[in-house]
């Protein structure tokens, strides 16, 4: 039987909060990752986005895992309620014999986390991890990573373009 990992209250998960998941394929297998998956993985991290209430500022698929910072837009966004949907939805997408872990590793992120001077270190630890793994040189090269925010089809935080939108976004938060 799986392990579970310590989980925080679930009022942690509900409303302007700042959290990183990291989400693990059983085993750690690779060979599941493509363009294909990729835009459907968007298209239904988009709809979870908007029935959640949630932004999107970085995501990272990588060949045995995936990275996930997802931002509360209200009090009453649910991040459990996403991320099980997520979970869901996924295992429905993953080509047969691939199932994520049973459970996501989750990290808060603390206030001075995600204050302005700290936030740029947490979306750089993400967008970097193909780099670190050699599977690409910048993270602009790597095509399973990204940025989503409903309302904007341009809205990519490894450019100068979308770090200006997420300060018009983020203001307000």
């Amino acid at each position: 039987m799986a392990r579970s990992l310590p989980k925080l209250d679930p009022s942690c998960y509900v409303g302007h909060k700042f959290i990183h998941w990291i989400f693990s394929v059983d085993e750690r297998k690779s060979g599941w990752l493509t363009d294909l998956f990729h835009l459907r993985f968007r298209e239904i991290l988009l709809h979870i986005c908007v029935r959640e209430s949630l932004i999107t500022p970085a995501y990272c698929l990588m060949p045995d895992h995936c990275h996930l910072l997802l931002v509360g837009l209200d009090g009453k966004s649910s991040q459990r309620a996403a991320v099980k949907l997520l979970r869901q939805e996924l295992n429905r997408l993953l080509a047969p014999g691939f199932t994520l872990q049973h459970q996501a590793y989750d990290h808060l992120l603390r206030t001075e986390e995600s204050a302005a001077h700290a936030f740029p270190g947490v979306l750089t630890y993400i967008f970097n991890n193909p780099c670190r793994k050699s599977l690409s040189k910048t993270t602009l090269d790597w095509a399973f990573s990204g940025s989503l925010a409903p309302g904007f089809t341009v809205f990519d935080l490894r450019t100068d373009e979308g770090w200006k939108l997420w300060q018009k976004l983020s203001a307000p938060l």
